[in-house]
């Protein structure tokens, strides 16, 4: 079988010119000189971005760190380079990396590059280098001055109300182009931040509770806090433990839900008719083997009124139910409100993504063609 590899453009280093860029910078770079944005008029969106001043520029972040860990894991890539086009002042660019036991990353200074002053644009490929157990790999950056159309594969499901970073929608196509078989059928899911609080991390998967509740499977965390980005990465659930079997009970919410349509096809469609609870139930029904996550932006809306939350619960159950307990005290206080006739639904998703930025950098990485199998793909050094 043939072991023909391929260059794929998996991830863009983002850098946006939106509010909760400046409200939390560190969750993109972490900066000693101010990063402005290109542009050729006011409202157009950047062409480039400007390493302003001398100084340094750190993208081993939330947003910007490559996960080398994950994609081992879930693809067949087998190697990962830097593609940067810049112009202007010289500068140097080192690789960084970070373990598990990490508190700041750690910059590789066998890995230097410089990069001399021009006033074309000019295009460096760094190679990356692993010496294993890395769960990130970044750049840090020193500056000295200024289709055919074919049936569809997978259906991404988005709320209308989330503040979208354009660049999880190409992350997630990157990542299905090239995943692992093992992990064809995964949800792929997106991570909801705080709105008020962009760099706190509330939910990327979540489970059902043996009481009836959702609970993130993570703890929240703090995403401009560089270990928290660590444990991000590494954190395992705790799914194989009695007392938390049910972190079994997981699913993955539809305010960023990537599903293969294939399972779709095989399990049938979510409830005809909108409940609080519907990707709990659809997530519990399919039972995906593995649910995978990216990172996007999400806007807290009101929250619901407490008949809703029952009726919604009552009717998930009905539907699916790992857990009596999930409707302990719902049917009384059901009968007692006469809740059915405030009952509301609601049928289309619509979502409005905010206008994607311009970068000149991205991640790239060389994957094993899907004519070959990783099964016989030569052995990575």
């Amino acid at each position: 079988m043939s072991t023909e590899t391929v260059a794929i453009k998996i991830a863009l280093l983002v850098l946006e010119d939106e509010p909760r860029a400046y409200e939390a910078p560190s969750l993109y770079v972490h900066a000693t000189a101010p990063v402005v944005p290109v542009k050729t008029h006011v409202d157009a969106m950047p062409e480039a971005w400007a390493l302003n001043g001398s100084g340094t520029f750190d993208f081993t972040t939330f947003m910007n760190g490559l996960s080398v860990m994950k994609w081992r894991r879930y693809t067949v890539a087998c190697r990962f380079v830097l593609r940067l086009t810049y112009k202007g002042a010289a500068a140097s660019i080192w690789q960084t990396r970070a373990d598990s036991f990490a508190w700041e990353p750690e910059v590789m200074e066998d890995t230097r590059r410089s990069l001399p002053a021009s006033d074309a644009w000019r295009e460096l490929e760094l190679p990356l280098v692993e010496w294993g157990g890395e769960v990130l790999i970044g750049a840090r950056i020193e500056t000295e001055g200024v289709l055919l159309k074919r049936p569809a594969t997978y259906v991404l499901l988005m709320d209308d109300d989330i503040e979208l970073s354009p660049e999880s929608v190409k992350r997630t196509y990157a990542l299905l182009r090239i995943a692992r078989d093992a992990y064809r059928d995964a949800f792929v899911s997106g991570a909801m931040m705080n709105a008020e609080e962009p760099d706190i991390r509330i939910e990327d998967t979540g489970f059902m509770s043996f009481a009836g509740n959702c609970r993130p499977t993570k703890p929240v965390m703090r995403m401009s806090a560089f270990h928290d980005v660590i444990v991000n990465e590494t954190f395992i659930s705790p799914e194989d433990v009695d007392a938390w079997g049910d972190v079994r009970q997981k699913y993955a919410a539809w305010w960023f839900c990537c599903i293969p349509a294939a399972t779709i096809r095989r399990e049938g469609l979510p409830l005809p008719l909108f409940v609080r609870f519907d990707d709990v139930e659809y997530g519990n029904r399919c039972r995906p083997l593995h649910a995978l996550c990216i990172s996007c932006g999400r806007a807290y809306g009101a929250r619901p009124p407490g008949y809703h939350l029952v009726v919604s619960s009552v009717t998930r159950g009905a539907a699916f139910c790992p857990s009596p307990l999930c409707l302990k005290g719902a049917l009384p206080w059901l009968l007692t409100k006469n809740s059915w006739s405030r009952f509301s639904t609601r049928f289309v998703l619509i979502c409005r993504p905010m206008a994607a930025t311009w970068c000149t950098t991205a991640w790239t990485t060389t994957a094993w063609s899907r004519s070959s199998s990783p099964a016989t793909a030569p052995a990575v050094p």
